[in-house]
């Protein structure tokens, strides 16, 4: 009798009705627990992949863009943000960002070539202060209801500090003094003095297969400090700022007081190893965005 009241115990209990599960606030949710985007229902999500792999699968809500959206058309400097600032933000604050947005970043991640941080470098250059990075591989294509909401145009001023142009880096590498301008120059009425800068350095963060083909150092005679660190080892898997390369920059004689100067092919990686190093406290890492498309020595 005891076995007939537990089989029907059994019974009731399957048939019970189970108890709702609660929705995340979250709009996205991390299929990771180490992966440390914070999101919330005003996150803007920009997805940096080619648009086939776009239209086949992504983040309800996210919006589609290139890091060449922000850029030049010239193919000699495409690598440089665009001149005229004020296009750029006005289909920024379309697709609902301001400078006080938060921003999440999405694209291949460490199988890709750094489009994401290249994005969030342009971002944050352009006042942007809330930019994250993340692999979209990370996240489940679930979001809550998201309305995209239209900012109010805002006027960009473009944040110096991130980036370097060819003139100035060139002098730095062969010595000599940088004018702002040619008028400068002109009203000065002399050639370029020599100068000393031990307060630098070059990194090259292309692959070592790169860097063996063509770098700077086979350009100019000139001697500086040049290193190569491939642009993978600044990040982690989750495309967090990687803590370990401040121990590789330390054995190299790199402290958080250096300048330092970042190159790549044409800008994206090195716009990467700029975002990140700068959130690791290096903030005095500067992005040559140009790169090696843009670098023009003069030949005598």
């Amino acid at each position: 009798m005891k076995y007939l009241i537990f089989a029907i115990a059994l019974v009731l209990a399957s048939c019970a009705q189970k108890p709702t599960k609660g929705t995340s606030e979250s709009p996205v949710v991390a299929r990771k627990d180490s992966q440390k985007a914070k999101l919330t229902q005003q996150t803007v999500i920009l997805d940096v992949r080619a648009p086939f792999e776009f239209n086949m699968a992504h983040i309800p809500g996210s919006i589609n863009v290139a890091w060449e959206d922000f850029s030049r058309r010239s193919p000699d400097y495409r690598g440089l943000i665009e001149k005229d600032l004020h296009p750029i933000a006005r289909r920024l604050a379309l697709v609902g960002i301001d400078p006080q947005t938060p921003v999440l970043v999405v694209g291949k991640g460490l199988a890709g070539k750094g489009e994401e941080g290249r994005v969030a470098w342009t971002l944050e250059s352009l006042g942007i202060q809330n930019v994250q990075i993340a692999n979209v591989e990370d996240f489940r294509e679930r979001r809550e209801s998201h309305e995209m909401q239209n900012k109010t145009f805002w006027t960009p001023k473009l944040d110096e500090s991130m980036f370097i142009g060819w003139d100035e880096l060139r002098a730095k590498i062969e010595g000599t003094t940088y004018f702002p301008s040619k008028a400068r120059r002109k009203s000065l009425g002399a050639g370029a003095l020599p100068i000393k800068d031990e307060y630098y350095v070059v990194i090259d963060v292309r692959s070592k297969e790169e860097f063996s083909i063509d770098n700077l150092n086979k350009r100019t005679p000139r001697q500086f400090r040049f290193y190569n660190v491939d642009w993978r080892e600044f990040l982690t898997e989750n495309l967090d700022p990687n803590p370990a390369i401040m121990k590789t920059l330390n054995e190299m004689g790199i402290s958080q007081n250096i300048e330092i100067n970042v190159i790549s092919n044409h800008g994206v990686r090195s716009g990467t190893v700029t975002w990140a190093l700068r959130k690791l406290g290096y903030t005095k890492t500067r992005n040559f965005a140009g790169g090696y498309e843009a670098v023009r020595f003069n030949k005598k």
